[in-house]
């Protein structure tokens, strides 16, 4: 035991390219009957904001960040809850993406996992897509909720751009915007942005999702599809 949390293991083993020792810290969590989701906000999510202040204080190199980035994907995809909603309990049909220009898609696969184990299903989007491409898919899926990933304050006239656009396209369409962009300001850009909620966090995506559900009349365990 090092004393310290294991987010900061991880991350310690990771800046040392040690891959195999940092996953060896998320399956010694994992087997303390942890869910993944746990694994998401108290190790990974943490982890990768501590990674970023050190870049950012220039304590290690661009190169280090993306390694511990892609290792976290690596996790993610391998750890990370492999279920979809029962078809009999879906609570609603969303959308999700980056908004245009915005390339971090960590934050939104954690977001992603969470909302389906919320009972949402999920057409997950990524970054690059184009703002005008994704009234379309919207259509095609039926999908009522649009979910945003919004990282840097620069691309938040984009997100408010899209938003409009999935608004004029598809009336009563309810959108979630999330990422360290509002981390600060949240309820004040929700509001800037014409969101209808708004989570700094994975925390709080897991703790508002009942309600979210609730105010748009599909309480947890209601067929919205």
């Amino acid at each position: 035991m090092s004393g310290f949390p294991p987010y900061v293991d991880y991350y310690n083993h990771l800046v040392k390219l040690d891959r195999r020792a940092a996953l060896n810290v998320v399956e010694t969590y994992l087997s303390n009957a942890r869910d993944p989701l746990d694994l998401y906000t108290d190790v990974l999510e943490p982890a990768l904001l501590h990674t970023g202040r050190e870049w950012q204080a220039g304590h290690i190199t661009v190169t280090h960040e993306h390694y511990i980035s892609e290792v976290t994907r690596d996790v993610l995809r391998r750890y990370g809850p492999s279920l979809e909603p029962d078809p009999a309990t879906v609570a609603a049909v969303a959308v999700a993406c980056c908004v245009p220009r915005d390339r971090h898609t960590i934050g939104l696969m954690m977001v992603v996992d969470a909302l389906r184990v919320g009972g949402v299903i999920v057409h997950m989007l990524g970054e690059g897509v184009p703002g005008e491409a994704v009234p379309g898919l919207m259509d095609q899926v039926d999908a009522g909720w649009l979910c945003l990933s919004c990282t840097l304050d620069a691309h938040l006239p984009d997100a408010a751009r899209l938003i409009r656009r999935v608004r004029q396209a598809r009336p009563g369409v309810r959108v979630a915007v999330g990422g360290s962009a509002l981390r600060d300001r949240g309820e004040e850009q929700r509001i800037r942005l014409g969101a209808d909620f708004s989570a700094p966090d994975l925390a709080a995506v897991r703790r508002l999702l009942p309600d979210w559900l609730q105010q748009a009349g599909l309480p947890p365990g209601s067929t919205g599809a």
